[in-house]
């Protein structure tokens, strides 16, 4: 069950180089991070979203190539310009973002570019909520999880906000929790479940339970250093994080959720098992899951410090996974 289909954006990360200075040049964005990471662990993963048709554009593509990414499902825009970010790190290596997307290309797309054969080729959807910050995409990605929901794939949300993107603040909660009810996994920072919380005037136990109301099945919780919670309609699970020298944080989120769904795809034939997984075999998801975000946190550049293999098991050899 290793087939997984990312919605949403590729960028083009400047992250400030060692000087700040200059800037460094990466392939980045959420979705896509998690496809190469996907992809990296051994995977098969394929992006769904918008490319344009400037030299950027040939940049991502070649990068999501290079690093076995199924790039036939995007939609090109020869007109529109590719999606860049900024990244500025502080002391701490903590990031700050000022992202550049108007009228871009990922923002073009719309249910009439989605292939129902793809979904159904497939057993996995990823996507995260900067695909809900305009009407326009919040359509597209309804029309995605509904193709996803009838081909019965295992859905995972990182909710991932970004709040330069939004026009409205009061638009992310509702957007995001109306889409629950497809999602079978929901990840969030501790800083993002307190903010939707607020949003809704909840506190962060009555906002978890409220996402199980709404029909998610697991919810996972980052927390920078501290430990990753795992909460089920069951149980609750709380997994150290690895102590790494922290280089860069970007997408460090993204392999941390790349790696668990590429760990719970072995462990699964079909969506339909996801509910019965042990409390053993979660934690050892989100333990792998927390070794590959810590591998790319000592490390720059989003697709290239996405782990492999190897790469974990030289991490820590006393860790079997």
């Amino acid at each position: 069950m290793s087939k997984l289909i990312c919605f949403g954006e590729v960028l083009v990360d400047f992250i400030e180089s060692d000087s700040k200075e200059s800037t460094n040049t990466y392939a980045g964005g959420a979705p896509a991070n998690v496809a190469v990471g996907f992809a990296k662990l051994g995977g098969k993963s394929l992006l769904l979203g918008g490319v344009g048709g400037d030299q950027y554009a040939d940049f991502l593509m070649e990068q999501l190539k290079k690093h076995k990414v199924d790039i036939r499902s995007l939609t090109s825009f020869p007109n529109a310009k590719t999606a860049k970010a900024i990244i500025s790190l502080d002391q701490n290596n903590e990031r700050f973002f000022q992202i550049y997307r108007d009228d871009t290309a990922d923002t073009l797309i719309t249910a009439d570019d989605l292939n129902q054969s793809v979904f159904s080729k497939n057993n996995m959807f990823h996507f995260c909520s900067n695909t809900l910050t305009s009407s326009s995409l919040l359509l597209t990605t309804s029309s995605a999880l509904k193709l996803a929901l009838a081909d019965n794939l295992l859905v995972s949300f990182d909710v991932n906000i970004r709040l330069g993107l939004w026009e409205d603040e009061a638009l992310i909660e509702p957007r995001i929790s109306q889409l629950f009810e497809y999602c079978d996994i929901v990840k969030m920072s501790r800083d993002e479940l307190d903010f939707l919380a607020i949003q809704c005037d909840k506190n962060t136990k009555d906002y978890i339970a409220f996402c199980f109301k709404k029909g998610v099945n697991l919810i996972l919780i980052t927390d920078g250093e501290k430990p990753i919670i795992a909460y089920s309609k069951e149980f609750q699970v709380s997994v150290i994080s690895p102590t790494v020298s922290v280089e860069d944080t970007t997408a460090a989120g993204d392999s941390f959720i790349s790696g668990f769904l590429w760990k719970i795809s072995q462990l699964l034939d079909n969506k339909n098992n996801f509910t019965s997984i042990s409390v053993e075999d979660l934690k050892t998801c989100i333990q792998f899951a927390a070794v590959c975000g810590a591998i790319t946190c000592s490390e720059k550049g989003a697709f290239d410090s996405m782990p492999t293999q190897g790469k974990i098991k030289n991490f820590n050899r006393d860790l079997t996974f």
